[in-house]
């Protein structure tokens, strides 16, 4: 079990470092609409998606770019929900920059 200690910016950018994988949730419609997606997270913590256009979750970012990222990392806890966790929430943009796909 990892002990993350009290909440705080450093226990969540570690949470979302070793996440395999997040709940990616943009808005369809003005409703949540969630997917799972494989992140990454540079340097400063951003999160990173490579993210494929034909995906619904895709469209719905390009119609509202606004989204919420649920990372958690259940291993070693019986129960997900008592697993350390984060939700990040914000304004996702497209990514030129080579660095972060070469990060990804």
């Amino acid at each position: 079990m990892m002990d993350l200690g009290d909440s705080n910016p450093l226990a969540s950018r570690r949470v979302m470092r070793l996440s395999s994988h997040a709940a990616l949730a943009p808005l369809k419609d003005g409703l949540p609409y969630a997917s799972l997606v494989t992140p990454a997270t540079d340097h400063d913590g951003t999160p990173l998606l490579l993210l494929s256009k034909l995906a619904d979750h895709t469209q719905n970012l390009l119609a509202d770019n606004r989204a919420s990222l649920l990372f958690s990392v259940p291993e070693g806890h019986a129960n997900p929900q008592t697993a350390p966790r984060v939700t990040v929430m914000g304004s996702l943009a497209p990514s030129d920059v080579m660095a972060d796909r070469a990060r990804y």
